[in-house]
């Protein structure tokens, strides 16, 4: 048997068992004839053989994925050549002045009361 030791760099690991292709992971026992079809994706498998041997085996960096992003749309959307709009407003249209030279005023709580 094989043991699926360690799954290095995020790499996933697939084998074909009775024409499905299935993930293997970490701890997984597999067959030496499942073993053969192995393919890893990105990363490196490491595995032991008959817990005798502790080999490892590098993947691909991934599939490519190709999009076609050939189609365009030419669809026609009727708008008007000119649009009004009026816009109301609450807040004054001149600002206010603020005297520069105004003292803060400091409000002083009333001392407590003892009871």
């Amino acid at each position: 048997m094989i043991k699926i030791e360690r799954l290095k760099d995020g790499a996933k690991v697939f084998v074909t068992r009775d024409g499905v292709r299935v993930q293997v992971f970490l701890n997984q026992l597999i067959t030496h004839t499942d073993f053969q079809t192995v393919e890893v994706e990105g990363g490196t498998l490491v595995y032991s053989v008959d817990e005798t041997e502790v080999l490892e085996m590098s993947g691909s960096q991934g599939k490519q994925i190709e999009l076609n992003l050939s189609e365009t749309v030419q669809d026609t959307v009727a708008t008007p050549d000119t649009v009004a709009a009026e816009i109301a407003s609450n807040a004054p249209t001149e600002a206010a002045e603020v005297p520069k030279s105004v003292t803060p005023v400091i409000v002083k709580p009333a001392p407590r009361v003892k009871k």
